[in-house]
């Protein structure tokens, strides 16, 4: 049997030692601790703030036996914003420790009264197990970082644009929106809007044209390096459709509306790092350049001083926009 002892740490926030436990034995699937007098062996968890970061923290696990003979150590980084998952990675670091139930004829072992009292304590050696590589690994080894786990998850955004190939030049836009991750892995939904304020057209004709639109896409995180909870890179792609209705004021408009509905189908490459705060909170600055193929546009004409009819706003079939902004996830 094994005993636990947990100092200080960011699990004290979500059960400590009692919840540390009921997570090993739920991984074993049967009961392994015990009282410090009755356990074979014990494990000593000491956490301390990593050099230089205010949120990481690093757990030490000395493992002794009965006769306080060192058996292994490991050092493990924890994340002090997620108490849950910090709670799950040394769960999992000290089910890879004590491994599958050992079998044994040894019987079991019983102190004896030593006659003649020792001034020091009196080591005494047990047989041991030859150590599995497989289960157990090197002193120095430190376990993989646990997935993200899944659920809805949803998370705002806001940024600015800029663009050309629908208003009569490259203009800027602001937008703000939000991203979802459902319960699946690397797959995201974005949903945002943006606006474009009114930009002054001097020819052919005095005219100010704003765009005001939306979009919805479905993107699929390619590629991602570094930790979730120390900071990391993430490449992905999107694709969707896009819509929105331009304005053009002008006294001299020959058309029925002053506005028109643009629609289009585009695809995304985004680009960003996640950097974890405190409280549970992470931001993710993002690069998002886009390329846009418009199906539906309309033309806007106007009536020139000789009184012929001509073109004051055609949208390009393709446009190009980049934008640039930050999430806010909540972890």
């Amino acid at each position: 049997m094994f005993s636990v002892a947990l100092g200080e740490s960011p699990l004290d926030r979500c059960g400590g030692g009692v919840a540390l436990t009921r997570e090993v034995e739920e991984r074993l699937r049967r009961p392994v601790f015990a009282d410090e007098d009755a356990a074979d062996i014990a494990f000593a968890i000491a956490a301390r703030r990593a050099d230089g970061e205010l949120d990481s923290w690093r757990a030490e696990i000395v493992e002794r036996d009965r006769a306080g003979a060192e058996l292994g150590r490991r050092d493990v980084p924890l994340p002090a914003a997620d108490c849950p998952r910090a709670l799950d990675t040394l769960a999992v670091v000290l089910a890879i420790m004590i491994g599958p139930a050992r079998v044994t004829t040894e019987p079991p072992w019983r102190a004896e009264p030593s006659p003649v009292p020792s001034p020091a304590p009196t080591r005494v050696d047990r047989p041991r197990e030859p150590p599995r590589p497989s289960l157990r690994g090197g002193a120095a080894a430190t376990p993989p970082e646990p997935p993200e786990p899944l659920r809805w998850r949803m998370s705002p955004l806001a940024g600015v644009v800029g663009g050309t190939g629908v208003l009569p030049s490259a203009a800027w836009a602001v937008e703000a929106g939000a991203l979802v991750r459902p319960p699946v892995r690397r797959f995201a939904l974005i949903a945002r809007a943006a606006y474009w304020p009114p930009g002054r057209l001097q020819a052919p004709a005095q005219a100010e044209v704003d765009r005001v639109g939306g979009a919805a896409l479905g993107c699929l995180e390619l590629y991602r390096l570094g930790s979730l909870a120390a900071g990391s890179v993430a490449f992905g792609g999107c694709a969707g459709a896009d819509a929105g209705v331009i304005t053009a004021r002008s006294a001299n408009l020959t058309t029925s509306s002053k506005s028109s509905w643009i629609v289009g189908v585009l695809a995304e490459a985004r680009l960003g790092y996640r950097l974890a705060l405190r409280h549970g909170v992470a931001v993710e600055p993002y690069l998002a350049p886009q390329l846009s193929a418009l199906l539906r546009r309309d033309r806007f004409t106007y009536r020139d001083a000789a009184g012929r009819e001509r073109t004051l706003l055609f949208p390009a079939p393709a446009s190009f926009q980049a934008g640039f902004g930050v999430i806010v996830h909540f972890l």
